[in-house]
Parts: C-alpha cells; structure tokens; sequence
C-alpha cells in the first residue's frame, strides 16, 4: 500500500487504517513502513509517499474495540 503523508515515518513503524466496510461500519489494517520518498509539493510543503506493508487486517472495529477492554 501507499500512503500519502505530511511527515516521514519511522522506519518499520506501525500505521493503523480505518477504512469503511459494507458489514461492520469500519475496518482497521496494521501497515509496517518499509520505504519513504519527499515529494515537493508547491502548495503545500513537503510530503512523503511510503511504502507499506500488511501485517493484519482487516479486522471489525468492533472485535478490536473489544479486545482493547
């Protein structure tokens, strides 16, 4: 996966992604960084495009809410 960011991450750190799901509302992935690019972008200062990697997902909110309890 690639993400767009306005601060280059750690590298191997850990990104949480909520996305909408059609059954339960939203789902949560787990991406380890693997690489990250600057990009200029006039308008809007620097950015960087990472390369990520799945560790797990997806998974309901719902099932991590409740094993966070």
């Amino acid at each position: 996966m690639l993400l767009l960011m306005g601060q280059a991450p750690h590298k191997k750190q850990l990104i949480e992604v909520h996305s909408p799901c059609s059954r339960s509302g939203q789902a949560v992935n787990v991406f380890e960084t693997k690489w990250a690019k600057p990009l200029p972008v006039e308008s809007l200062g620097n950015l960087y495009l990472i390369g990520c990697r799945r560790i797990f997902g997806p998974l309901a909110v719902s099932a991590v809410q409740q094993a966070a309890e």
